[in-house]
């Protein structure tokens, strides 16, 4: 009996030191075939994956590593519910996954699926007690998120529901990729939004249409919103802004950009300068993107019309930069050109000149084009420089030559 007695002592003290001294298992993926392999075993053993992407120099690392990712009972729930695996941040591979998911240092930690969609993402230092509830939960989601997107598709999901998998999807996909389901849960729970805090957080994120009455009730009773911890006002009109003009561009609809400058705008504006300027901004990006020059340019002179002559050189060049590198049409061009000549009679130099005659080429004015380099030509005296548009003049008469044949 006192055999068995201290055999048991034995077990018991030999069990404790083999719990107390576990580790986390973890794999290290140096590859995109080290993750394949990881995606196959969590698809063929169903479990998930936690990942940590990390610095050798990082100190924060250090200390999850040696102190919180010590704990008995979160090591226990990861290597039970997850495939652990540490990325190094500073790796070629590990760069790519930074940039990938948008990563903004170190460390992070991501619980995903065999699918790879992201379940929970944790930036920075976490304690204990975050890790461990986290780890549960992603245990969870793991099962729901399949029951979710059924239920998305099936139009069952409840309020909670819909939280969750916005949450997973806007994480993976964004906010624009996310935003049919948004809608959907706009359309089934409507004003009881209002009243969820989940539901004021994803309107604050996501925006409303202007002829949402949700809306109109927001803008009304802003001072009662403001005062609710998960809702931003002011997050909620810049993205109601971009939601409304997105909508106006795929119009071209000049009624939907009017409504937005009388009825969205002055709620942003601080004061009437401001008010002019947002106005101004706004219009300006709606024919941009509607590929309306004139109207482009129109709005630009009125933009800058109070800026000071240094100011508004600097904006015209940026401007022009801008367009010869997104907008070459002919059109375009022509506006490009007006741009460059104001830049120009404010203050000149070789720089604007030779940018004058790109976009006078773009605009298939090719004596102009080479009489703006010949003028920028005898504005130095670098024989580097000379011979560099001695160059520019010759591909532009071969342009020239190619179009007209």
């Amino acid at each position: 009996m006192k055999f068995s007695k201290y055999l048991l002592i034995f077990l018991m003290l030999i069990t404790g030191w083999e719990v107390t001294a576990q580790r986390i298992s973890w794999i290290h993926a140096r590859s995109i075939d080290d993750w394949e392999r990881v995606l196959g075993i969590a698809g063929n053993t169903q479990m998930g994956i936690f990942v940590q992407v990390c610095s050798e120099w990082s100190k924060i690392c250090l200390n999850m590593n040696n102190i919180v990712l010590r704990d008995r009972e979160l090591v226990k729930e990861i290597n039970k519910r997850f495939i652990p695996v540490q990325i190094d941040g500073d790796s070629d591979f590990g760069q790519l996954w930074i940039k990938y998911y948008s990563l903004p240092g170190y460390p992070v930690h991501l619980f995903m699926n065999a699918k790879e969609n992201i379940l929970i993402r944790l930036n920075g230092a976490q304690d204990r007690e975050t890790m461990l509830a986290s780890v549960r939960r992603a245990g969870v989601l793991i099962a729901l998120y399949p029951q979710l997107q059924s239920g998305f598709i099936a139009g069952t999901l409840s309020m909670k529901g819909f939280n969750e998998l916005l949450q997973i999807e806007t994480d993976n996909n964004g906010i624009e990729a996310s935003r049919p389901i948004f809608e959907e849960f706009i359309k089934k729970f409507g004003n009881q939004l209002l009243t969820d805090s989940n539901g004021l957080r994803w309107i604050s994120i996501f925006g409303l249409d202007l002829n949402d009455p949700l809306f109109t009730e927001i803008t009304n009773n802003s001072s009662i919103y403001k005062s609710q911890k998960t809702f931003q006002f002011e997050d909620f009109l810049n993205a109601s802004l971009n939601l409304n003009l997105r909508k106006a561009v795929q119009d071209s609809s000049e009624k939907q950009l009017s409504n937005i400058l009388i009825h969205l705008i002055p709620l942003l504006a601080k004061d009437s300068v401001e008010l002019r300027k947002l106005r101004l901004k706004t219009q300006k990006l709606f024919y941009y993107d509607t590929y309306n020059a004139e109207k482009f340019y129109q709005t630009l002179e009125e933009e800058y019309a109070d800026s000071s002559a240094e100011s508004k050189r600097r904006d015209y060049i940026q401007t022009a930069n801008d367009l010869m590198e997104t907008r070459t049409t002919l059109p375009w061009a022509t506006t490009t050109v007006k741009i460059l000549r104001e830049a120009i009679a404010i203050k000149d130099d070789m720089n604007a000149r030779i940018g004058l005659a790109g976009a006078l080429t773009l605009a298939k004015e090719y004596d102009q084009a080479v009489q703006q380099l010949n003028l920028a030509r005898q504005m130095t005296n670098d024989s580097f420089f000379r011979a560099e548009i001695d160059n520019m003049i010759q591909r532009v008469r071969q342009i020239q030559l190619q179009n007209q044949q």
